[in-house]
Parts: C-alpha cells; structure tokens; sequence
C-alpha cells in the first residue's frame, strides 16, 4: 500500500513538474511575443508633445521629427552653446553635451573643450541672438548676432551656427557643429 501511495505522489510531482514548465516555457513566449510587439509599436508610434505654454505641438516618431521640434532644439542648443560666462562655461557645456552622439562625443568635447578654454583665459562674456532657423536635411542653420564682451569692450559678429544631427529612436543626438561667419 505504501508502494502504491508513493508511486501516486510521485506521479503527481512529476505531473506538476512538467505543467509548470509548460506554464514557463508559455509565459517566456508571451514576454517575447510582447517585447517584439512593443518595439514594433514604439517604432511606428507618433507622439504628440505639448509644451507648458502652447504655442505650437510637435511629434516624435521613430527617426523621424517634426520642423518645429527641430527649430525648438536648434534654439535652445544654440542658446546653451553660445551663451557663456566666465562662470558658466562647464555647466554649458555640460548641457550641450547630454545631446551628443556617443561616437562622436569624445571629438565633440575635445573641440568644445579647446574654444571654452581660450574664452576663459581672455575672460569672455558673449550671448548670442537667434534671427533665422533653418532645417534642412538634418541640418540646423541658425544665424544670428554673436556679442562678445571682453572687460568693457564689447563686439558684435553676425555669425551661423550649424548643427548637424540625428534622430535615433526618438532621441535626439548631435553629431557635429560648424560655425560660419555670415548669417545664413
């Protein structure tokens, strides 16, 4: 009798051994089959962003961003890139660099690193005043008035800054950045 208990319990283990497996083996599917749906989704997805202030909507979709997203970001990493103090030059440049593109950082902050630096030993003050933004083929032309002051001199340089970037994923990156002397 004793045999035909443990046979039976065994039996029983073995059972729920196998059910369970195939509960796991199905529930790893599931996860997979979810995993691929999200990625698939977050791909061909839209989002619509609005801001606090509502002045105009904007969307990110994979690779891809809408015109005023990109003027909005042009604006800002102008803004973060030439508006500098003795004071602020790390910060800003911290900043900026959260937008770079992981392969290109190293050159990025290297070159930022070199112009930062000479504007620190002179003791440079300079904002810049966006006038146009223009996005063309991942590029952002932003041309506007650079003003530099050094003690209680001050000189003004029509000058464009052009970022060149990339959307990855619905991320933002900046790849590279150019200066040229006239406003475009």
């Amino acid at each position: 009798m004793d045999w035909k208990n443990f046979k039976r319990e065994l039996d029983r283990a073995i059972l729920q051994t196998w059910t369970m497996r195939i509960a796991v083996i199905a529930m790893s599917l599931v996860i997979i089959a979810q995993m691929i749906m999200i990625f698939h989704l977050t791909n061909k997805s839209k989002t619509i962003i609005l801001p606090p202030k509502v002045k105009k909507a904007f969307y990110v979709s994979g690779s891809h961003v809408s015109k005023g997203y990109a003027i909005d970001m042009g604006q800002y990493l102008s803004q973060t890139l030439l508006d500098l103090t003795p004071h602020n030059y790390k910060t800003q440049l911290n900043l900026f660099l959260q937008f770079a593109y992981p392969p290109n950082y190293n050159a990025l902050k290297s070159e930022l690193l070199v112009q930062m630096k000479a504007l620190a030993t002179l003791s440079v003050s300079q904002a810049f005043f966006p006038q146009t933004i223009r996005v063309k083929h991942h590029t952002i032309y932003i041309g506007g008035t650079l003003i530099r002051v050094i003690t209680d001199k001050s000189k003004s340089y029509q000058k464009t800054l052009k970022i060149k970037y990339l959307i990855q994923n619905g991320e933002f990156y900046v790849k590279s950045i150019s200066y040229q002397k006239k406003a475009y």
